[in-house]
């Protein structure tokens, strides 16, 4: 039991956290088809999904992952 927690912790350690901004309330549509864009966009490491909900943003995603930001939000385009 001891090394399946020493394996999981180890596991742990190398997920990824990418924080995704959307603007409508997250539900399973949203988490699916971002979470299939962005393991394409990253498929590196494993990686979690972070989702807040914006609706300044208007459309489109936020992302934010190991210091870069690419914003596909309309709010600046409006």
């Amino acid at each position: 039991m001891k090394d399946f927690f020493t394996g999981l912790t180890e596991y742990a350690k190398q997920v990824e956290v990418i924080h995704a901004t959307v603007a409508l309330p997250e539900d399973e549509a949203i988490r699916s088809v971002l979470g299939t864009w962005l393991e394409r966009c990253f498929p590196d490491k494993p990686a979690v999904v972070d989702i807040v909900t914006d609706p300044h943003i208007v459309g489109g995603v936020q992302i934010d992952y190991k210091g870069h930001y690419w914003d596909y939000s309309l709010k600046n385009q409006v």
